[in-house]
Parts: C-alpha cells; sequence; structure tokens
C-alpha cells in the first residue's frame, strides 16, 4: 500500500518485538463543525433532538420564528411533515434550505451548550451560512 496505508504494509514495516508506548495528550481536542448543502434534507430531521435537547430546541424556534412569515406553511410543520397539506415541501428547494439552515443552526447551539465550541467551521452551499453564523461572520 502506498505510505503504510494498509495495515498489512505497517505490521511488515515494524521491527519485530518492539513496544510502542502511548503518549499522553495534554492539549483539550480540537473540534470542527461542518456543515452540508441542498439535498442532505429528510423528514423528521432533528425531530428527536427536538423532543429531548432544550438548547436544541429553543435554537430550532428561534428559526421558526424568523422565517415562518416568509414560507408557505411553518418551518416546524415542513420538517416534521405535520399535516397533509406541508407533504412535499421538504423537497422543494425554496423550503429545504431554509429547513437545512436551521436544523444545523439548532445543532451547533446545541453542541455549544454543552461547552463544545468549534476552532473551524466548513459549509458547503447553504451549509456556508450556517457556518457563517456559527463562526460570528453574520447574524
Amino acid at each position: 500500500g502506498f505510505g503504510g496505508t494498509n495495515t498489512h504494509t505497517l505490521l511488515r514495516a515494524a521491527p519485530a518485538g518492539q513496544v510502542v508506548e502511548a503518549a499522553e495528550v495534554k492539549a483539550p481536542p480540537r473540534v470542527a463543525f461542518l456543515f452540508t448543502g441542498t439535498n442532505s434534507q429528510h423528514t423528521g430531521m432533528g425531530s428527536n433532538l427536538y423532543d429531548t435537547e432544550e438548547s436544541f430546541r429553543r435554537a430550532l424556534d428561534e428559526c421558526a420564528a424568523v422565517l415562518d412569515p416568509l414560507l408557505p406553511a411553518p418551518l416546524l410543520d415542513i420538517i416534521f411533515n405535520k399535516g397533509d397539506n406541508h407533504r412535499g415541501l421538504l423537497d422543494q428547494v425554496h423550503c429545504s434550505q431554509p429547513a437545512i439552515f436551521a436544523v444545523e443552526y439548532a445543532l451547533a447551539q446545541m453542541w455549544r451548550a454543552r461547552g463544545v465550541e468549534p476552532v473551524l467551521v466548513l459549509g458547503h452551499g447553504i451549509g456556508e451560512y450556517a457556518a457563517a453564523v456559527t463562526a460570528g461572520v453574520m447574524s
């Protein structure tokens, strides 16, 4: 394997009988938050967290308060597919993008409430907006 990427190559290259001690890690772990783009949505995304995590629910409700007047149906109804009139809205880009942003923002807020702060954020497509808000570049 190239560069020792295969386990068997690493084992053959290691000197016989050599013992390697694990080093103690003194620095805290560094975390990156990665935010996806369109077509990562699915019906009910975040529903368990909405039911069980106060910080996630609070952040998603905050997004809903801002986005509801701009959407054809309430954000939570779109995400959680509540009511027959809202079926399929999550697959329409004008609804999926706000929904993805809101869930990603809520996830970031949930982790922050647990004391996890990213040293790096990265987003793709609509995820770039969630990354920018998480980084404090925009509100």
